[in-house]
């Protein structure tokens, strides 16, 4: 681990728990955890915030690494690459709307045929209060 990304990792514990480290803490964190990856130190982290209500010490930073054995990977279901949309799932299209006198050039997005992202529809969501009739098109019901 980096010690940019240590420290921005700590400034964030220091956020949530409304308290700051002293400098000399800081240092002997990083000396015992610096060969730690960024990404399990934050994920240690992450789930100290679920269980601890006061801000936390170093062995409990270690305690949680010895009971925590491994990060969940996301496994991404379609990892095919498309062209298209340049594996990001939407198209991006402009198009020219009236504004006045004036035409104005509006930027939109479509969902590509590659599946990668699903689909916005607005009246399906199920709380009532953000219900809508906007959606996300399809790629295909545009043409693109």
């Amino acid at each position: 681990m980096k010690i940019d990304e240590f420290m921005e990792t700590i400034k964030q514990i220091e956020n949530f728990y409304g308290k700051e480290m002293i400098d000399e803490q800081k240092k002997i964190w990083y000396e015992n955890l610096k060969n730690m990856s960024i990404e399990r130190f934050r994920y240690l982290v992450a789930n100290l915030y679920k269980t601890s209500k006061f801000m936390p010490k170093l062995a409990d930073i270690f305690e949680i690494n010895m009971t925590i054995k491994s990060i969940e990977k996301k496994v991404e279901v379609n990892q095919q690459h498309c062209d298209k949309c340049k594996d990001t799932g939407y198209i991006i299209y402009k198009q020219i709307i009236k504004n006045g006198d004036k035409d104005v050039i509006y930027d939109y997005g479509a969902i590509c045929t590659c599946n990668r992202k699903k689909q916005y529809k607005g009246w399906e969501i199920s709380d009532e209060r953000y219900k809508s009739k906007y959606y996300t098109p399809l790629a295909t019901e545009l043409g693109l």
